[in-house]
């Protein structure tokens, strides 16, 4: 029986500081990138890294911000030995507050369009979802019953590949 496992385990060192959930989202329609560069090189680690999005002209990236406890996401391997495959499958929960005119345009625009996502957790990292594809996959809107109940919508962004999202090292994205 062999692994598919292409080098050495080197190990994770213990780390005593660590801070959940996402502050910023930048989302991108598939329709306006024109290319998205990995970093150079075949190493393992230069694979899972994207340097840059480059957009056709006159594009932008939305940026959307939340406050603590308002965005998460999970990155959820899955293997099958009987069909020979993993797969990763990455869901993004983003709760933006006030139901609204203008936010229920916006939220239809994410439940129905297909994107790639940056997404900056609260350590700084920023992750790239969807290289190979991005789905808005729905949205929730949720009124509460009691005063201190949230008013809001629930986006949820589901992409499914062959690797856990890329990390983004490029340039500060741009936004509208």
């Amino acid at each position: 029986y062999m692994s598919c496992l292409n080098s050495s385990l080197l190990g994770i060192p213990l780390d005593c500081g660590n801070i959940g959930g996402l502050k910023n989202v930048w989302i991108i329609a598939t329709d306006d990138v024109t290319a998205v560069a990995l970093g150079t090189g075949a190493s393992e680690s230069a694979l899972m890294t994207v340097t840059s999005v480059d957009l056709a002209s006159s594009k932008a990236r939305a940026k959307y911000s939340f406050r603590k406890g308002n965005a998460s996401f999970t990155a959820t391997g899955t293997k099958d030995d009987k069909a020979g495959t993993f797969y990763v499958t990455t869901e993004a929960s983003l709760t933006f507050n006030r139901q609204s005119l203008d936010n229920v345009t916006e939220i239809m625009k994410l439940s129905k369009g297909t994107f790639y996502a940056i997404l900056e957790d609260n350590n700084g990292v920023k992750h790239f979802v969807g290289y190979d594809s991005y789905v808005a996959g729905g949205a929730t809107a949720n009124s509460g019953a009691e005063m201190a109940e949230a008013n809001n919508y629930v986006v949820t962004l589901t992409s499914m590949t062959d690797t856990f999202p890329k990390i983004y090292t490029g340039p500060d994205p741009v936004t509208v």
